[in-house]
């Protein structure tokens, strides 16, 4: 008889060809110390040699799916894994040496442990990359979790309503709201990868605007606690860039009709160049717009003069549009168990 496996590491993965040998790489130490874990990779519809690739890994095995999304696949992982305890990251993330030798020690230590999640840390990013951490906890982040099979399952596992984005908080409310405490283990690290983004990864964000909606309307009470108001991030963005908007073309009607026709300006005969005034204004309220952006998004990142521009073009755009998506979904996003 085959000896079951304590741990069962689940990755899901979708044409990671240039990053999955990376991660895979770093469970080699853990087979040094004679760790009892199996590695599954659940392929999730992948074009490119992302299967050929975990395949040449003689310690993985690869499960195959339809393209149904991130949540689907850790679902699928978790129902074909062996170990009693499920370890989950992400095929662009590289677990350190010691990450599952972290995990045993931990649950070791703590019998009663159900749940646990880890340091996420990453570099410094430009505009035009992406990559997450979560350095103190309550991040929620799939890529680092580790649960015991039987909690996970009586929380339904991920909800794949959620497709990607937001299906790893989900699962925390759940757990938490069925009184389940999730440890932070600030020894248990990955390490997050930057990758590049394109300008379309921009106007993705509206399309998630649907999951953190979802995720409300799901755990009213714990997400407030969490994050704030649903949306909190995008209504204060989208808040002053609609404000800065409308100063803006107000001035600019202004220019346009240097002081005429009185019924804009309620002109009484005078000969004033409202150019003159309103000119600064534009320019002002143009600069306001760069500086808001600046410290709320750039701040800190490194970027050209010309990817500057085009990242202030694209996220005021993406503010503006920000309501119509917000009003859509929300009237349009149902929960569901």
């Amino acid at each position: 008889m085959v000896k079951k496996k304590r741990f069962s590491v689940i990755i899901p993965a979708y044409n990671e060809e240039k990053r999955i040998a990376n991660c895979l790489n770093a469970f080699k130490l853990a087979l040094q110390k004679n760790l009892s874990f199996e590695v599954l990779v659940v392929d999730d519809g992948s074009t490119d040699k992302t299967v050929e690739i975990a395949s040449s890994f003689g310690f993985v095995k690869v499960l195959k799916a339809s393209h149904k999304g991130a949540a689907a696949a850790r679902n699928l992982g978790a129902r074909k894994a062996q170990g009693e305890i499920l370890v989950f990251t992400d095929a662009d993330c590289i677990p350190d040496s010691d990450w599952l030798s972290v995990i045993a020690n931990q649950f070791e230590k703590e019998p009663g442990l159900v749940c646990m999640e880890g340091k996420t840390y990453t570099d410094k990013t430009g505009l035009f990359e992406h990559a997450v951490s979560n350095q103190s906890g309550n991040g929620f982040q799939s890529c680092n979790l580790a649960i015991k099979k039987d909690v996970f399952f009586k929380a339904k596992g991920f909800d794949e309503q959620y497709v990607y984005f937001r299906e790893d908080s989900d699962l925390a409310f759940a757990l938490l709201e069925k009184k389940f405490k999730i440890a932070f283990v600030p020894k248990m690290k990955v390490f997050h990868p930057k990758r590049k983004i394109s300008e379309r990864a921009f106007f993705r964000e509206l399309f998630l605007v649907r999951n953190d909606i979802l995720l409300f309307k799901k755990f009213p009470t714990l997400y407030n606690q969490f994050f704030g108001f649903v949306c909190k991030g995008n209504f204060k963005q989208s808040i002053i860039t609609w404000f800065l908007a409308l100063l803006f073309v107000a001035g600019m009607l202004i220019l346009t009709y240097n002081g005429q026709p009185e019924s804009l300006l309620s002109a009484q005969g005078d000969n004033v160049d409202y150019s003159i005034n309103f000119f600064p204004m534009t320019l002002f309220l143009v600069l306001l717009l760069v500086l808001f952006r600046f410290f709320v998004s750039m701040k800190g990142k490194t970027f050209s003069f010309s990817e500057g521009v085009r990242f202030l073009a694209i996220t005021t755009l993406r503010d503006l549009l920000f309501p119509f998506f917000f009003v859509y979904y929300w009237f349009s996003t149902k929960k569901s168990f």
